[in-house]
């Protein structure tokens, strides 16, 4: 059973989980106070807000491999592009599906009753991040790695 202790040995794996956590657990308060969301199921397992965990889990993958490599080695610049391509994926592609997803769900509100539509629940909607809350996560993941010993 030594892959067992390879991986939860895994600085790397460790942290990058560690990230995901407390991004998305930090997200649960953030919504329990400013929207009043009491589903913690829900909004723990939601993609969308403040801070990105998506942020979150790659900069402190990418950070604990700079610690573990060095910040010249062939795995931290896999890393890095990792990093910046989860980032941008989420403020470009992700932010304008889930900007599409509502006008598509408003355009179906607003449908007359008699037109026949195959779509029986709306599509969602926060899916995407804003600038601040991709910075915000990674500044989390950056230092969630450097803490986690």
């Amino acid at each position: 059973m030594s892959y067992v202790k390879d991986i939860t040995g895994n600085h790397m794996l460790l942290c990058s989980f560690i990230g995901w956590m407390t991004a998305q657990i930090i997200k649960v308060f953030i919504v329990l106070i400013k929207e009043k969301e009491h589903s913690i199921r829900k909004v723990f397992l939601s993609s969308g807000g403040m801070p990105s965990s998506h942020s979150a889990t790659v900069c402190a993958l990418c950070t604990s491999i700079a610690r573990s490599e060095g910040m010249g080695s062939a795995l931290f610049a896999i890393g890095a592009i990792f990093a910046f391509l989860v980032m941008y994926d989420a403020m470009g592609v992700r932010l304008a599906a889930g900007e599409q997803a509502k006008v598509v769900n408003d355009l179906v509100k607003n449908l007359p009753e008699h037109k026949p539509l195959h779509m029986n629940k709306n599509l969602k909607e926060k899916i995407g991040h804003k600038p601040l809350e991709v910075v915000v996560g990674a500044i989390l993941g950056l230092a969630i790695a450097l803490l986690v010993p």
